[in-house]
């Protein structure tokens, strides 16, 4: 899950980046910013904290406890 998480990020970064390059604006703070632009990356921060709180979670599972793992998924 943390892996395809990771991919749609790469994938919002690509988006993001064609869609900078065809407003020809990559200014955060520009009125002319793109929306969709602004959109994506909001969704992409969301990402990044979900990936964060999975990973945290993953660390925090005892492997010596295989049980909890599969009635954790």
């Amino acid at each position: 899950m943390i892996a395809d998480l990771d991919r749609i990020v790469h994938i919002l970064d690509c988006d993001i980046a064609t869609e900078e390059d065809r407003a020809r604006v990559s200014d955060h703070s520009d009125a002319a910013y793109p929306m969709l632009a602004r959109t994506l990356a909001a969704r992409r921060k969301n990402l990044k904290v979900t990936i964060a709180a999975l990973q945290r979670r993953l660390a925090e599972i005892d492997p010596a406890q295989p049980g909890e793992i599969a009635t954790a998924a």
